[in-house]
């Protein structure tokens, strides 16, 4: 045995238990003495029941999980056996031996099942399998076993296996069987295909986390590992399970016996919180560790150097019961991607790396799928695009797993249910199509992609426009016909101008849906960032909340680990996401907000870059920005750093709630005019109080002509009223990335004062969701309608609404 797999304790029990166990013999019922004795302190409810199931099943004396625990003296054992003239040994056999004891035997447990024997069984057939032990057991032995055989309480997978392996190490095959008794046929033989030689690393990843017996509550599931095995993703497996330890291990600095210390509970107060990313589960967390309700077994100190390493965790605290609940997400994916090497002999992994057709040079051009319609390329080695393409496959599996159940094995079996669900044809092409492309080749891929979903439907239309049996076509034509009509559906190009991310589902999402299988609510809303650049930024900001994108990106990482080497878009200055088009409104420390249009306009990207029509004539200028040279690139790069230096020093007093509860109601006043909304374009409806007509701005050229050494962390989020017809700005926040929860707290004073809050579309939201529906359909607006507005708004108003909103949409 591995003792350093178990606790000090375990080892302890387990070695007084094989000191003092005999062996297992038949005795007879009267010779079996409780305290107090029968028939007295019998439960008669319980004693029924097992009249019942003894008149039923008879009494199934040598099944295992029915013997009864006894103690016998040394002596008294000996004089059984000289008088039965039965050897020592013979009690390690099955089946045990029949021996008279003279003095009678101490039962530990059992005495409903001995006294349902008495009455039920016939007076020469008298007689129950117990298991012998010496009579001077410690007392922590002998709760262990009264506890152990009552089986008061079902144990759980985790304990039935750890105690498994922990007997199967000590060569105790007596042991062993009793735990493996706990376990129904199927389970058994599912625990068997661990020893089949094909399995071993997956015993071996299971194993190594017995070190860490909190882990074992509630975590194993014996009924599922048939399913880890039938997917072939082991490699995804491991990965997920040494995550598991590395995390647990690296909290107690992989100390050996501090690992063996971590409790239950310790682990399902912590399984899946977030203390590195998010605020709230940051001070849940820390409290429960520096109160010692979590790492009980550990000093002050030791609990103050376990927060200071879990404080900077950026991902979910894994556990085994998350992994089992993550499995189902990758099983389904893994359905998918099946698809294009049926019936790998090893691993998916490992028959696509044969699948890849490698370049011949050292580098090349590697693709990165940037959206479902567009690409990217970057140069990489020939085993780093391998890891790239395997997994923008697996990505496009995720994304679209709903669409692509698995098939039946054969129709024959399937039982006669109505709407059982076929995979979506077209989605299985697309992925076939998408892996040719990563370079992936065998024949599934090439028959799913001949078997294209354009050309069926290119066939059928030919059939129907001629009726079969008074038409036909020339046979060596039909095909020529066929691509001549899909090369009309090859003129169709990708539709992204109207584009837009519905905030369908709450991005906040509680402990226990953090992991298993996403909503379908929260699945479309994530998958359209199912992408290794969204998925590969480096930072997460903290939050208050965690969201769903955040938990597929925690699952992702669990299973695939990071990349070999990669870069997002973002990093190496690829793409350039315009993160608002709103004008900067900015307020002065003096109260006084400051007039951007008489000094300068700055629109921020993603990529930190300036654009030309930003900037704005200012005070001592005696060009505007467009008359200035475009090569003169740095004096645009300071005067942007300059800016970010003036919104450090304004932000404060943003992020602040306000001193009088009624500045929002006072800002809402004021309408939305040309400083607070900067360069954009024409829109009707929103209104200059100065003139009392629709503001008419020219909107500015958007091309870069520098990029800032230094991106900013920022973005400007309005919040629009709807009041007395039009649009008015109440507030213009600067959010900082790395503090979102502002905009929340905003919302949430909109809330309490009876508005309600809507995205572009106008889906309503709560204030949780804002940041992210105001930056994703990008506006970066929220848009309030007042509970009395809302009342007394007519038909022909909401449809002025409608319009009106249209104007702010990109």
């Amino acid at each position: 045995m591995q003792r350093a797999w178990f606790t000090r304790e375990e080892v302890q029990l387990a070695t007084e238990r094989r000191q003092k166990y005999l062996g297992t013999a038949k005795a007879s019922l009267r010779q079996i003495q409780f305290d107090p004795p029968l028939p007295h302190d019998l439960d008669s409810k319980n004693l029924e029941r097992l009249r019942q199931i003894f008149r039923k099943t008879q009494c199934r004396r040598l099944d295992i999980e029915n013997h009864v625990p006894v103690t016998v003296s040394e002596q008294d054992l000996t004089k059984a056996l000289e008088h039965g003239r039965v050897p020592r040994q013979a009690l390690l056999t099955n089946p045990p031996p029949f021996l008279e004891f003279p003095a009678g035997l101490r039962g530990l447990h059992g005495r409903h099942r001995v006294q349902a024997g008495s009455e039920l069984l016939p007076p020469l057939d008298r007689w129950w399998t117990v298991d012998l032990y010496l009579d001077d057991v410690g007392d922590n032995l002998r709760t262990a076993l009264i506890e152990e055989y009552a089986n008061q309480k079902k144990p759980t997978d985790g304990e039935v296996y750890r105690k498994i392996r922990q007997y199967e190490g000590e060569q105790n095959e007596p042991f062993r069987q009793r735990w493996v008794a706990c376990l129904s046929k199927s389970n058994r033989e599912r625990l068997d295909q661990l020893d089949n030689s094909r399995n071993r690393q997956l015993r071996q990843a299971f194993d190594a986390l017995l070190v860490i017996p909190g882990l074992w509550g509630r975590g194993m599931r014996i009924s599922m590992i048939h399913r880890l095995i039938a997917i072939t993703s082991i490699e995804h497996i491991l990965n997920y399970l040494g995550f598991v330890k590395e995390s647990w291990s690296s909290w107690v600095n992989h100390d050996l016996e501090a690992m063996k210390k971590i409790s239950r509970d310790d682990v399902e107060r912590l399984e899946l919180m977030a203390p590195g990313i998010s605020r709230v589960d940051a001070k849940a967390v820390c409290g429960l560790v520096l109160s010692g309700q979590a790492f009980a077994g550990f000093s002050q100190s030791e609990r103050m150097a376990i927060w200071s390493r879990m404080e900077g965790f950026g991902r979910l605290v894994p556990s085994l019961y998350t992994f089992f609940e993550d499995f189902k997400y990758l099983e389904s994916c893994a359905h998918c991607v099946k698809r294009l090497c049926r019936h790998p002999e090893r691993s998916i992994w490992n028959t696509m790396q044969h699948m890849f057709v490698k370049p011949p040079e050292s580098e090349k051009d590697c693709l990165i799928q940037t959206s479902e319609s567009s690409f990217r390329q970057i140069r990489m080695g020939s085993m780093e695009c391998l890891d790239l393409a395997y997994r923008q496959v697996w990505l496009y599996a995720m994304r679209h797993y709903p669409s692509m159940p698995p098939d039946p094995k054969s129709e024959d079996e399937l039982l006669a249910k109505p709407n059982r669900a076929k995979a979506d044809e077209r989605v299985v092409y697309e992925m076939a199509e998408l892996a040719h492309r990563l370079g992936f080749q065998s024949p599934e891929i090439t028959a799913l992609i001949n078997w294209s979903p354009d050309r069926q439907i290119a066939r059928a239309a030919l059939l129907q426009a001629r009726r079969p049996g008074r038409f036909r076509y020339d046979a060596h034509m039909v095909d020529t016909l066929v691509d001549r009509i899909v090369d009309c559906f090859s003129a169709a190009v990708p539709d992204q101008t109207g584009q837009t991310y519905e905030l369908l589902a709450d991005s906040i999402v509680k402990p226990q849906a953090r992991c298993g299988m996403p909503q379908m609510r929260a699945h479309k809303q994530d998958s359209p960032l199912l992408f290794l650049d969204h998925l590969h930024t480096n930072t997460t900001p903290a939050a208050d909340t965690i969201t769903t994108f955040f938990v597929r990106q925690c699952v992702y990482f669990a299973f695939f680990g990071k990349p070999l080497a990669f870069q997002s878009a973002d990093e190496d200055g690829f793409e350039q996401r315009p993160l608002t088009d709103l004008g900067i409104f900015m307020h002065h420390p003096s109260g006084k907000g400051l007039a951007v249009t008489d000094e300068l306009v700055v629109e921020y990207q993603s990529t930190g870059n300036l654009t030309r029509g930003n900037l704005q004539q200012g005070p001592g200028n005696g060009h505007s920005a467009q008359e200035s040279p475009e090569a003169d690139v740095d004096q645009i790069n300071q005067q942007h750093w300059n800016l970010g230096q003036e919104l450090d020093q304004y932000s404060e007093s943003q992020y602040s709630e306000p001193a009088n509860p009624g500045s929002y109601a006072e800002r809402a006043e004021r309408p939305v005019t040309r400083v607070d909304l900067g360069n954009l374009e024409s829109m009707p409806g929103v209104v200059d109080d100065q003139n009392g007509s629709n503001s008419n701005t020219q909107a500015f050229s958007d091309r870069p002509i520098g990029k800032s050494s230094r991106p900013s962390p920022y973005v400007q989020i309005s919040f629009l009223l709807w009041e007395r017809g039009e649009w008015r700005q109440t507030n213009c926040l600067t959010v900082d990335y790395s503090n979102l929860s502002q905009v929340e707290r905003v919302a949430r004073e909109y809330t309490r004062k009876k508005y309600s809050l809507y995205d572009i579309n106008l889906q309503s939201l709560s204030p949780a969701q804002c940041f992210r529906a105001a930056t994703m359909d990008g506006s970066n607006a929220i848009f309030m309608i007042s509970e009395e507005e809302e009342r007394k708004e007519s038909k022909e108003c909401r449809t002025k609404v409608r319009s009106s909103i249209k104007y702010f949409q990109k």
